[in-house]
């Protein structure tokens, strides 16, 4: 997921650049989707977000794989989604990113490790109805070298998601 926020931000600042100077937040933030979703769907098809994920594991010392439940096998996928203006004042962030299970599988819902027979280190990861996400605010940096600033109804939502809330935030110079 990493990967594909970072080449995103790469092809944005060349877009932006070369074809939209004057873009303001909420265009860089459509554009910024745009071409976030695309990379993560080519990610996803590929297996890649799942092969991190294990790797992520492996580096915490944890020998991992995903494994078949009842007729399906689950991957890992990552989605994002727009927020319409309607749901951004509910939500207090322009987009949501999500980490899901593609399929559902049988059994119950989690993320869950089982120790494996072979060594202590050793799990088998079981991908049942899991999501996580994060809540997304854009700001831009203005001319003047001011950050936009969040609305009063955001700033009071901002506690309660605090451990789930991030700023994207563009400077254009």
């Amino acid at each position: 997921m990493a990967e594909c926020w970072d080449n995103a931000e790469t092809i944005l600042r060349r877009s932006i650049k070369q074809k939209h100077q004057a873009a303001d937040e909420e265009f860089i933030t459509r554009l910024f989707l745009d071409e976030f979703r695309y990379l993560l769907r080519r990610a996803s098809n590929a297996k890649r977000i799942s092969q991190a994920f294990l790797k992520d594991l492996k580096r915490i010392g944890l020998s991992c794989t995903l494994r078949p439940v009842g007729y399906h096998f689950s991957e890992l996928d990552c989605r994002c989604v727009l927020h319409r203006r309607s749901v951004e004042k509910v939500t207090g962030g322009d987009f949501g990113l999500t980490l899901a299970a593609l399929k559902y599988i049988f059994g119950s819902p989690g993320l869950s490790l089982s120790d494996s027979d072979l060594e202590p280190t050793t799990c088998q990861i079981v991908v049942t109805e899991y999501q996580r996400g994060l809540l997304c605010q854009a700001k831009l940096k203005h001319k003047n070298g001011k950050w936009g600033t969040l609305t009063k109804s955001k700033k009071s939502l901002f506690p309660e998601r605090v451990d789930y809330y991030g700023l994207l935030l563009y400077h254009i110079g």
